[in-house]
């Protein structure tokens, strides 16, 4: 990895504490809705994280958690015992994982190719798909300094850049 020494310095501090709460909320029996939110906010800040580190492994590794949390969050489903052993052992491998992030080598990416499979076949089956508004085909959306504007398309031109 090139990333700056003081950079890992702090990415495995905080990447220490997201994974102890993690791991805090992962060994419970069940998950109460707040508690579900505690650990896709603290996944999410582990994936970030490792993004703005560069870990790049660490960063897929610690997305599949996200996405798991993130649906257990929107009920898409259920925390259940093997979903449960699946996220324990992902944190188990992320936390040997932070601990080498200054010798990353093949041994770490084969560990990242072995968690992360495990992990995403007890995740959701398919992504989320935002909802998107219907409007007519003839309208165009404008926005201005202070809020978003919706026009017909025959509105001047001058418009349409923006």
């Amino acid at each position: 990895m090139t990333t700056p020494g003081r950079l890992l310095d702090f990415f495995t501090l905080e990447a220490g504490e997201y994974l102890t709460r993690l791991e805090s909320l992962a060994t419970r029996e069940s998950l109460q809705p707040a508690d579900a939110f505690q650990f896709a906010a603290a996944a999410r800040g582990l994936r970030g994280s490792a993004t703005m580190a560069k870990a790049g492994g660490l960063a897929r590794l610690a997305t599949s958690v996200e996405r798991i949390a993130s649906a257990v969050v929107q009920g898409a489903i259920s925390w259940e015992p093997e979903l449960q052993r699946s996220l324990v052992g992902a944190i188990e491998d992320l936390k040997l994982l932070v601990r080498s992030v200054r010798q990353w080598g093949a041994e770490q990416d084969s560990r990242v190719m072995r968690s992360a499979p495990a992990s995403r076949r007890c995740g959701p089956s398919k992504r989320a798909t935002p909802v998107r508004s219907r409007r007519p085909r003839n309208w165009c959306r404008f926005k201005s300094s202070s809020t978003a504007v919706s026009a017909p398309s025959s509105a001047p031109q001058r418009f349409a850049a923006l």
